[in-house]
């Protein structure tokens, strides 16, 4: 009997701990007591820059493809048979989306199908609160904080010792892509003895989820690449820069096949998978429970934009971000959007490999 009890004690405990205020105003403590000796030894809390950068190569205004001579990729594409078979595939899928989304769209409204994004039938996502999300949120801000710190000691306790700014960035990322993932099981196992179902991932109709997804990404495509066209020519008129990002850095800098492999993995699958559970298993869910359909999808869209932190992107994400709810709740499974998310980060990720490619 003692045996039996025990997984149910154990979590009975976590659920406590995860659901009171004691771990995070903990946690809080231990951030800002970090932070505050950082700032009397006068030392930052972060990896000292000459480390940091070691082996992380800087992103410049040249590597953007309005600034390079048309003449060089073109030679380029031409010596090289594996980049043109790359840009020839690259080329017939981005045609097949254009064209296919266009056909899909104009039978949706000659059908009367398009009727559907507004109307039901929908499945409303397992419940959760706000109180839940913003625990969740706060815990992975208070562990990417403190992973900082822990490589800051790492490197004073042992010189030695260290990490160059792409394999760090790309471990701390999937142990917090791991970590919230988990946490968010953790939760969902307080709701439910099946804690998956409380976030949507069940395999009952996975395939019709997975097929209604890419389906509606497919109709979506052309029009998000038409509005990703008007914000990159209002960027020019008015003079602003892109945002680099870390996965920029290491797309186009890192030479090591391994890291540029998990990168990809992580971008293309880890990525996907911990946004969708997060954005939509849990924000848009607790979301629901308290407003209706379209403010819900508009919200943690937008806020999923946000944390991208690319200005120029923020909108083109957010209309993403409104499929990927809809898909959450006109299918009941969140299969169906991590289907559509993992093959747009794996689209991304194939044209970044093939400008690499052409930048030689």
């Amino acid at each position: 009997m003692s045996v039996a009890r025990r997984p149910s004690r154990t979590r009975n405990v976590v659920q406590r701990w995860l659901r009171g205020w004691a771990l995070y105003v903990g946690l809080v403590g231990v951030v800002v007591a970090l932070f505050a000796y950082a700032r009397g030894a006068q030392m930052g809390p972060w990896v000292p820059s000459h480390v940091a950068m070691e082996g992380q190569p800087r992103l410049t205004d040249q590597w953007w493809m309005h600034e390079r001579d048309a003449d060089l990729l073109r030679a380029v594409t031409q010596a090289s048979p594996a980049v043109q078979a790359l840009i020839l595939l690259l080329g017939l899928i981005m045609t097949g989306l254009i064209f296919g989304g266009i056909g899909l769209t104009l039978w949706a409204v000659a059908s009367g199908r398009i009727k559907a994004v507004w109307q039901g039938p929908f499945r409303r996502p397992p419940p959760w609160t706000l109180g839940e999300f913003f625990r969740i949120a706060l815990l992975m801000v208070l562990i990417a904080t403190l992973l900082q710190f822990t490589r800051l000691a790492l490197i004073i306790l042992w010189p030695g010792w260290w990490l160059d700014g792409n394999l760090w960035t790309n471990l701390s990322t999937l142990g917090l892509q791991v970590m919230l993932v988990m946490t968010i099981l953790a939760f969902a196992a307080g709701k439910t003895s099946v804690p998956l179902r409380a976030v949507g991932l069940s395999l009952r109709r996975a395939g019709q989820a997975i097929a209604t997804g890419l389906g509606s990404y497919v109709a979506l495509f052309p029009w998000l690449l038409l509005l990703l066209t008007l914000v990159v020519q209002l960027a020019e008129v008015l003079k602003l820069q892109p945002p680099v990002e870390p996965i920029h850095q290491m797309i186009f800098g890192e030479q090591r096949p391994a890291l540029l492999s998990l990168t990809a993995m992580l971008a293309c699958l880890g990525g996907p998978v911990a946004e969708e559970v997060f954005f939509r298993g849990v924000l848009f869910a607790a979301l629901r429970q308290r407003i209706s359909r379209w403010p819900a999808m508009l919200l943690s869209s937008a806020l999923f934009a946000a944390s991208h932190t690319n200005l120029l992107g923020f909108l083109p994400i957010m209309v993403l971000g409104c499929l990927l709810a809809d898909l959450y709740e006109r299918t009941g499974s969140l299969l169906s959007s991590i289907a559509v998310h993992v093959v747009h980060n794996s689209l991304l990720l194939a044209l970044a490999l093939t400008y690499r490619a052409l930048l030689g």
